[in-house]
């Protein structure tokens, strides 16, 4: 069984951010453009329980991919 792991980082590294966004529109997967504009608009920040698994392995994999260098 798969588990999710949640952790906080402190500080954001937005230049691999603002990269995984670029390239991730570039393969058409919009979806992480509009998670990122929604936790800096405030409309989500992703303190709730209702994301669904599929978002945190999202959440997840951006902040600890290093394929975005």
């Amino acid at each position: 069984m798969n588990e999710n792991i949640i952790l906080k980082v402190n500080p954001l590294d937005t230049y691999k951010l603002k990269l995984l966004v670029e390239e991730s529109a570039v393969e058409g997967f919009r979806h992480i453009k509009r998670l990122v504009n929604d936790f800096e608009t405030g409309a989500n920040k992703f303190d709730t329980i209702k994301m669904g698994k599929h978002s945190l392995s999202l959440i997840r994999a951006a902040m600890l991919s290093e394929s975005v260098v």
